[in-house]
């Protein structure tokens, strides 16, 4: 009887260590899955500032102010300006066009509100954007965005100095519109790099 006992006793460790083996096993599995579902819905917060649907609401606000400044400006400017005003200059900076000042004033802020609203009701059809996280949509939105605002903000600062070259307050155009295209490039390249399209160390 007590050979029996012994050896059931070792059946029921062997048991017993063989199912915590396999229950240790489980349940480590089981705390794998649930910190990549984890991982998976809070992915780890990236350094430096996150693009998010808040900072997209202030840069289309920021866009828009824009977009009215530039009708400000074409109404203001516009009984100052010459009948005939230059609207394009060369690489030598001479300038190699010419329009009625009706077209050369209120072109650009008109070109300016088509690209906009262009960029805003384009983004609906985008197929891609089924595919992308809340997250990252929010982020590739809000880069869109600060892109169309540097975009609408150089072609600003260039309207203005066509509108001061024409009136003769200012003279070469070449270096102006090379100058500012430097921070406007640094400015997208940072953007891009938020909406992860490109990688800066």
């Amino acid at each position: 009887m007590t050979a029996k006992k012994s050896v059931n006793n070792g059946g029921n460790k062997d048991n017993n260590g063989s199912g915590n083996q396999y229950g240790n096993k489980n349940t480590n599995s089981d705390a794998k899955h649930a910190d990549a579902a984890a991982n998976t819905m809070n992915p780890p917060a990236k350094r430096g500032l996150v693009l998010t649907k808040k900072h997209e609401k202030y840069l289309k606000i920021a866009v828009l102010i824009l977009l009215a400044l530039y009708f400000i400006t074409a109404f203001i400017a516009y009984p100052m300006m010459p009948d005939i005003m230059p609207t394009h200059w060369g690489l030598n900076g001479e300038v190699d066009s010419y329009a009625d000042k009706t077209v050369g004033v209120f072109a650009v802020p008109a070109a300016m509100v088509c690209i906009a609203g262009f960029v805003w009701y384009m983004k609906k059809y985008d197929r891609r954007r089924k595919h992308k996280s809340r997250l990252e949509l929010e982020r590739y939105d809000a880069g869109t965005a600060g892109i169309l605002l540097l975009i609408v903000l150089y072609m600003y600062i260039i309207y203005v100095y066509t509108l001061l070259y024409a009136l003769g307050m200012y003279g070469d155009m070449t270096y102006v519109i090379l100058i500012l295209m430097i921070p406007m490039f640094a400015g997208m390249f940072w953007f891009l790099n938020k909406m992860d399209l490109i990688k800066l160390k």
